[in-house]
């Protein structure tokens, strides 16, 4: 099945590994690394137009990959079960 998660992004759900509210993380350790290891490889795509509420964390043949988003992590995640 696939997920969602704007701008016409459509991810493979069993490649989702977590959808994170950024208001939550934003200054934990573990968050900082993540985003600047991801920043630094270039796999980290913003499409929240400066309105960063969610991180959707992937993996894709073996790489990680990340994708902050403006829609919220609980609509994220309803639409998860949705289906």
């Amino acid at each position: 099945m696939y997920l969602h998660i704007g701008k016409d992004i459509i991810l493979k759900k069993e490649e989702i590994i977590g959808i994170f509210n950024i208001e939550s993380i934003a200054e934990t350790k573990e968050y900082k690394i993540i985003i600047d290891k991801l920043k630094e490889e270039r796999k980290i795509q913003d499409i929240s137009k400066e309105d960063q509420k969610t991180l959707i964390l992937y993996k894709k043949n073996d790489n990680l990959y990340g994708i902050i988003s403006n829609i919220s992590s609980n609509s994220i995640g309803k639409r998860n079960k949705n289906d």
